[in-house]
């Protein structure tokens, strides 16, 4: 039993790296730049009051042009800190409405795939009932045949019409 010391049992202890996991590590480097954002801009905000206690007459003007010059370097990181908390924020949105945007055409792209399908399929029917009426066209010629070549005409035209009435309905179901 040689580990009994670290063995306390399951949770905090138990993990490597002084009782911090990858996950916490992670999350505390995500917000380091945010930290070293606000701390600029804090320390310009201390700059700020400190010139302004700068500018009585006693300053000497070797100390306000060294200052001056000083301010002008915070200036630039303070600027470049807010540059990257506010940038960050529009950048979210805009994230955030393409990724939305994708979710949309990813949808209409299935929606427009199913409409796809179901027109092929009831094209199939109206294609496989068309060619049923067409093929048997010549079998109903021969069948009103024995009533003379007249009769058999006007018999196989009426049945040529409601075989076109049956398919134009069957249309007019499937693609309303």
């Amino acid at each position: 039993m040689s580990n009994g010391a670290s063995g306390n049992g399951e949770g905090a202890g138990s993990s490597s790296g002084g009782g911090v996991t990858q996950s916490e590590r992670t999350g505390i480097l995500a917000l380091l730049p945010v930290i070293v954002a606000i701390a600029a801009l804090v320390f310009f905000a201390i700059q700020i009051y400190y010139m302004r206690s700068l500018t009585g007459a006693e300053t000497p003007e070797s100390q306000w042009g060294r200052s001056v010059y000083l301010f002008a370097g915070v200036e630039a990181i303070a600027f470049a800190a807010a540059g990257f908390l506010f940038g960050r924020e529009v950048n979210r949105q805009r994230a955030e409405k393409a990724e939305a945007r994708a979710d949309k055409s990813q949808k209409d792209a299935t929606d427009a795939k199913t409409t796809t399908a179901d027109v092929l399929s009831k094209a199939k029917s109206l294609k496989e009932l068309a060619s049923l009426k067409a093929g048997g066209q010549t079998q109903k010629a021969a069948r009103y045949g024995p009533l003379g070549a007249e009769a058999a005409t006007v018999a196989t035209q009426t049945a040529t019409q409601a075989d076109l009435e049956e398919v134009a309905e069957l249309a007019r179901r499937l693609f309303p």
